[in-house]
């Protein structure tokens, strides 16, 4: 989920192409096609459909009030918005470690 961007949903058709992964290793943000090598496209619900567009208005808006571009990442890092969530993993263990909540990605 953290590999996909805005331009992997199919929007007319309500699918999602898993075109890429993403990883950290090393300091250094990989963003790789999957271990298969080939493109895997999954049915999303309608619903589901419906909360993503609801998304990615508000993100668009956000970006546009702050002047910035919007991120083509769905999960994008919380502290630079063209990099994908997995790019602060390190950052975010610790906090995890020190106690018992769960990280909750809402869309």
């Amino acid at each position: 989920m953290l590999g996909l961007q805005w331009e992997d949903l199919d929007w007319t058709r309500n699918l999602i192409d898993l075109r890429r992964t993403v990883a950290f290793r090393k300091g250094t943000l990989i963003v790789n096609t999957p271990k298969s090598g080939e493109l895997r496209t999954i049915d999303i619900p309608l619903s589901l459909m419906v909360r993503l567009r609801e998304l990615r208005s508000i993100r668009q808006a956000e970006a546009a009030v702050a002047g910035t571009e919007a991120s083509p990442w769905l999960v994008p890092s919380l502290t630079d918005a063209a990099k994908p969530l997995t790019w602060q993993k390190r950052a975010h263990v610790p906090r995890l470690q020190a106690g018992p909540k769960l990280l909750v990605l809402r869309l």
